[in-house]
């Protein structure tokens, strides 16, 4: 592998590491990363994984995946020689990537100085480190097993290039396509926090045909590179879980989860959200990992919350047509039909009179008193005391103990005369209910 020599080494000092005074500059990489895009709008990148060597090897490298390869140079050092760090072997300071069979010409990573580096540069796309051709006669990237279609990548420049795709290795064999590649420096750009080349701009480079190496044309010194990128024409849009979603857009990146599913739409999918529905329960510890319930009440203590169980009281009866969801009632009894059942209905006659209060907790409801069939057409008012209808005191004499039919109507004209006397019902309503009375089939 050829090495840097003096001239060039001064070449590259003088663009990427020396600069005139430099400002103090805004961290903040994504926000202020100025994006252009040139590329042919009939371009539809794909890459062939059969075409890419060690592909099965693609979980080793988080950039790597599925169909779409992205080449960010990161884990190369700075001032480090690529050589074969994409192609089985190392990098001129020993590092090793992932074995994609792509070789470089004679380029160099250089990391940003804002990271320890000597990279004049800023707003990289990847985290820190980006590539510099140092070699006019070699600046070429060679893919031997072959790519198609199209690929993508970001670069900063000093000065105007272009890229040429051929069907040879080395830019041998023929002409499948060329992007120019404008002058995009920006003085007045804002850094992270320092470094003349800040600008940088996406070309994505389509073509019919197999193609075998790329020719940075004009690039040695003056343009730099990052997130080569094969099977997409947005470069560094990896799908770093092989699940079809890329990275920029997936709420798990690192998961697979292609139907996105995310509970509580907090941006994190549920395969890798530790709460699920964000209740500040982690979902280990949740008795509803899906559904918002901080107090994780669990009526029936099946380990299922309250929140989430359909059947709360585990009565065999579901919450949705238990009319006491809460409390086991299997036979759904409900006296006074009031849609809460008796054993959770705290006045189970409905007639106003608590049942811990209520005389008769059970009274006779009924509408009208009626004896032995024979309806008064009188409304069943509550007496004094709690609790207790008039039709509760009729039904009480008509089961009681008399001697006859006459003894019977006697005590009914009786407790209808305090009735009058009370004010609970009128004249006309005696002589009514006394009429059942004396009709009524009693002994």
């Amino acid at each position: 592998m050829k090495r840097l020599n003096l001239l060039g080494y001064l070449i590259l000092i003088i663009v990427l590491i020396v600069s005139c005074e430099k400002d103090a500059l805004i961290e903040n990489k994504d926000s202020n990363t100025q994006l252009k895009t040139i590329s042919d709008p009939n371009a539809k990148a794909t890459i062939t994984p059969e075409k890419i060597k060690a592909l099965g090897q693609q979980n080793q490298n988080k950039t790597s995946t599925g169909n779409i390869i992205v080449l960010d140079f990161e884990g190369l050092g700075d001032v480090d020689y690529i050589n074969d760090f994409y192609n089985g072997g190392t990098s001129s300071l020993g590092n090793s990537g992932t074995d994609y069979g792509v070789e470089f010409g004679v380029a160099l990573s250089i990391i940003d100085e804002d990271a320890g580096g000597t990279g004049n540069f800023a707003n990289e796309p990847s985290p820190s480190t980006v590539m510099f051709f140092l070699d006019e006669n070699q600046a070429y990237m060679n893919v031997e097993a072959g790519f198609d279609t199209g690929f993508s990548f970001y670069y900063s420049s000093s000065s105007s290039g272009s890229v040429s795709v051929y069907d040879g290795l080395n830019g041998n064999g023929n002409l499948l396509g060329t992007v120019d590649l404008p002058d995009n420096l920006d003085p007045n750009c804002i850094g992270d926090p320092n470094g003349t080349f800040c600008s940088w701009d996406i070309i994505s480079v389509a073509f019919n045909g197999i193609a075998q190496s790329v020719v940075f044309n004009g690039a040695a010194n003056y343009i730099g590179f990052d997130d080569v990128t094969f099977g997409s024409l947005t470069p560094g849009n990896s799908d770093s879980d092989g699940d079809g979603v890329n990275d920029d857009v997936d709420n798990c990146p690192n998961t697979a989860n292609s139907d996105q599913a995310d509970n509580d739409s907090d941006g994190m999918g549920d395969v890798c959200d530790a709460d699920d529905d964000d209740d500040g329960i982690l979902d280990v510890n949740d008795n509803c990992p899906f559904t918002d319930n901080p107090g994780q009440k669990d009526n029936d203590g099946d380990g299922m919350g309250d929140a989430c169980d359909d059947d709360d009281d585990d009565d065999g009866v579901l919450d949705a047509n238990d009319n006491c969801p809460f409390t086991a009632n299997t036979n759904q009894e409900d006296f006074d039909v009031d849609g809460l059942g008796d054993v959770c209905d705290a006045d189970d006659d409905n007639d106003g009179c608590l049942d811990g209060d209520d005389s008769i907790p059970f009274s006779n409801i009924e509408a009208t008193v009626v004896i032995d069939g024979c309806d008064s057409d009188v409304d069943n008012r509550v007496t004094s005391t709690c609790g207790l209808t008039m039709s509760d005191m009729i039904d009480n004499l008509e089961a009681g103990i008399y001697k006859n039919h006459g003894e019977f109507v006697r005590m009914v004209s009786s407790l209808t005369r305090s009735w009058v006397k009370d004010g609970l019902i009128s004249k006309l309503e005696k002589d009514a209910i006394m009429s059942c009375a004396g009709s009524a089939n009693i002994p």
